[in-house]
């Protein structure tokens, strides 16, 4: 049966991972999370012996990263704080994981875009429904994260699914119920991230198919890098009115990113304290503002990099997008190159104000857009 139903056989392998996000009050529980998230690992590493696929470059710079975060865990952090080591533990294999799935199946590209959406799927329905129809509370705090690293890979998928199967309705279905969640919660950094994504798709297909030309991947990583550079150091500070009305009329936030700039200034100094090292895996960034005294990251990404594992981090971190703009800079498959790349684009953008402790739920847009060509290329309806 599962030879006959790849998809089931991905969406089976992906759940305990895709899930993780799911708010405490589901029934799904720690222990059981845990235990299938070993088993899902050893199958799919069974699975790519078998079909000896091989790992990466890619995925080679993700793995020295997590042992370079592991070597900073350890010279930092006592063994007898267990619950760190734990946490390290599944935060890892759930990102090399999610890396080796798509590998495995990157010959496979229906069972894996239909697997995977089913997951995001299951995933979101039940909270977008009931947000959208039924509560007009404003959202909990605590979905924030859900909310963007949900919808995002759910929207690229469903797109995926468009291009690659002609198949509408159910996929249409998916990307109109996460636009009206996103709209309906207005979470600024959602919000500004799904606007950006389709607006270079629009951008980026008018240009290719009036004038052939390809917007350049790398390009787009230095933009988005270059912005969180800009946001990060300068802020804006009141002279740069454009950036000022976009945040206060458009997103409705304050120029301080809702005082992000006190955790900032406060990750800063502690990055300061341990440059080339950093301070292990999921450091504490103590920051007293209006919200409160204590978070558990950075509210930024290049500077949660920096925190956790140092100038090493942070170096196979840029060198992980730098591998995989390379990659997309020479695919032949332009309609979903673009795909990938908008996606991108939207998930760098969020780097600026957000370091998700769940960030491997975008590894489905980073690795199926490593591997697109694999997955696309021979179908000419997707050139």
């Amino acid at each position: 049966m599962l030879k006959e139903n790849r998809w089931l056989a991905v969406f089976l392998l992906s759940l305990p991972y895709i899930n993780d996000t799911f708010p405490s009050n589901y029934f799904i529980y720690f222990w059981i999370q845990d235990f299938f998230k070993i088993i899902s690992f050893v199958i799919v590493m069974l699975l790519m012996i078998r079909k000896k696929a091989r790992i990466s470059f890619l995925n080679k710079i993700l793995i020295f990263s997590c042992v370079w975060l592991g070597i900073s865990t350890l010279i930092n952090v006592p063994l007898v704080q267990d619950h760190i080591y734990n946490k390290f533990f599944y935060d890892v294999l759930s990102l090399i994981y999610m890396g080796i799935l798509i590998e495995c199946f990157a010959d496979e590209p229906d069972p894996l875009i239909n697997g995977l959406m089913l997951n995001y799927e299951l995933a979101l329905y039940p909270y977008c429904i009931a947000k959208i129809f039924f509560t007009t509370e404003k959202y909990p705090r605590g979905l924030l994260n859900t909310l963007i690293l949900w919808i995002v890979p759910a929207m690229f998928l469903a797109m995926l699914r468009m291009i690659k199967e002609k198949k509408f309705v159910r996929s249409a279905f998916l990307i109109v119920t996460c636009l009206l969640t996103v709209y309906k919660v207005w979470s600024a950094t959602t919000v500004a991230s799904v606007m950006m994504i389709y607006l270079m798709f629009g951008i980026g297909y008018l240009l290719f198919k009036t004038a052939k030309i390809r917007i350049p991947a790398w390009l787009l990583l230095v933009l988005a890098f270059a912005a969180n550079l800009f946001i990060l150091f300068v802020y804006s500070g009141g002279e740069f009115k454009l950036v000022d009305f976009f945040i206060e009329r458009i997103l409705g936030k304050s120029t301080t990113f809702t005082e992000r700039d006190i955790i900032w200034k406060e990750a800063m100094r502690m990055i300061i304290e341990k440059p080339f090292i950093g301070h292990g895996s999921r450091p504490v960034v103590y920051a007293q503002n209006s919200f409160g005294s204590v978070y558990i990251h950075a509210h930024n990404q290049l500077l949660q990099k920096l925190n956790e594992g140092g100038i090493v981090s942070l170096l196979l971190f840029v060198g992980f997008h730098i591998e995989l703009v390379r990659r997309l800079d020479k695919s032949r498959c332009e309609l979903g190159r673009l795909i990938v790349l908008s996606f991108l684009f939207g998930i760098w953008l969020t780097y600026i104000v957000e370091a998700y402790k769940d960030f491997y739920l975008f590894y489905p847009v980073f690795f199926i857009g490593y591997h697109i060509d694999e997955m696309l290329v021979n179908d000419k309806r997707c050139i």
